[in-house]
């Protein structure tokens, strides 16, 4: 079984106790109402497969299945994430940032989930590789996909461009991040 860290799994957690209007049992098992009750620990392991339905329920429900939402959401989650590892960001270096946040993300997940294909002065290309569904390997590597562009603007990246080269969810065999800067 994959496992999530608590400090992502949060974010999910919080936004589903916030919305009361929503009807959560059209996309959440029984046994996933459990996590909604009590505290989320940071540091704690909770699984992905929970993790995931919580990410499907709010693509659809809160998101409207706007991945230019699910972009928006990556983008504000640097906040969280230099709050926790404000270590991460180098700036005038988005080369160095970028990698610095591999290393951090691999304390989010119990498996490989972004690995560097490649990191230059100016672009950089990751597999991501969450192993969910379709929709939710969509919206996964879509928040992260604004997550990184963002990490790259804040680092001192100018004229950010971030895109998909190749997507799992429409039949190719891995899901490739590009990003460029100048």
């Amino acid at each position: 079984m994959k496992h999530v860290r608590g400090s992502l799994f949060v974010d999910y957690v919080r936004l589903i106790r916030s919305r009361k209007d929503i009807d959560w049992s059209r996309y959440l098992e029984p046994k996933d109402f459990a996590f909604l009750q009590g505290r989320v620990e940071d540091s704690a392991w909770y699984p992905i497969a929970t993790y995931e339905r919580f990410g499907v329920g709010i693509l659809a429900a809160v998101a409207g299945n706007s991945l230019a939402t699910v972009r928006m959401w990556g983008q504000f989650q640097v906040d969280a994430m230099l709050r926790l590892r404000p270590d991460i960001l180098e700036a005038g270096d988005p080369r160095e940032s970028l990698m610095r946040v591999v290393v951090h993300r691999k304390g989010f997940f119990d498996y490989d989930v972004l690995t560097v294909k490649e990191i230059l002065d100016d672009h950089a290309r990751f597999e991501l590789n969450y192993a969910m569904s379709g929709v939710a390997e969509l919206a996964a590597c879509s928040q992260t996909l604004g997550a990184l562009e963002e990490l790259a603007r804040r680092a001192g990246g100018r004229n950010v461009q971030a895109a998909f080269s190749q997507r799992t969810w429409e039949g190719d065999p891995c899901t490739i991040l590009e990003i460029t800067w100048s």
